[in-house]
């Protein structure tokens, strides 16, 4: 984000042109491969861990995005950190959130990785139910439409989310 100054969006920051983010963009060479942010999450975290909770542990600095942990992971704390990450992110708006009108928001993440959450919206309704603190009954016999959100601006000190929402 320092080499991007004034980017409102994460989606506006790469080196490359005519790019939509910096996924693509190479960070690190290790043993004379050249590794891109898509490389780390897609080709090495989420194949090793096969685990849903991989999600609530990359962070891509938008305020859709799960908290950034304020601990490194250590193979102490993975487990906890994990969870925590899981349960906090559900019990979030920007994870979960039903409006006045009724209407299920859920974050776009349950979405563009459906497979590694749920087969179906049923299944996706009744992970996100076993999660949620609030909502276990209404996730539970939810009947409408699930409306996918992300909200792509730059996760700043001086953003408020509840303006947001």
């Amino acid at each position: 984000m320092l080499d991007y100054p004034r980017k409102g969006s994460i989606l506006r920051m790469s080196k490359r042109f005519f790019a939509i983010g910096p996924w693509g963009d190479e960070v690190i060479t290790i043993a004379g491969q050249a590794i891109t942010l898509n490389d780390i999450e897609h080709r090495i975290l989420r194949p090793i861990w096969r685990d849903h909770r991989v999600h609530y542990a990359v962070n891509c600095a938008s305020l859709g995005c799960p908290n950034l942990q304020t601990e490194a992971f250590t193979r102490a704390n993975t487990e906890r950190l994990l969870a925590n990450g899981e349960r906090s992110y559900v019990n979030h708006p920007r994870g979960v959130r039903i409006d006045d009108r009724g209407r299920l928001f859920v974050s776009r993440i349950y979405d563009w990785y459906r497979d590694d959450f749920a087969k179906d919206d049923r299944a996706l309704l009744s992970y996100l139910s076993q999660h949620h603190l609030r909502l276990v009954n209404a996730l539970r016999t939810y009947e409408g439409r699930i409306r996918y959100e992300y909200d792509w601006a730059l996760n700043e000190a001086d953003n408020k989310l509840a303006e947001r929402l």
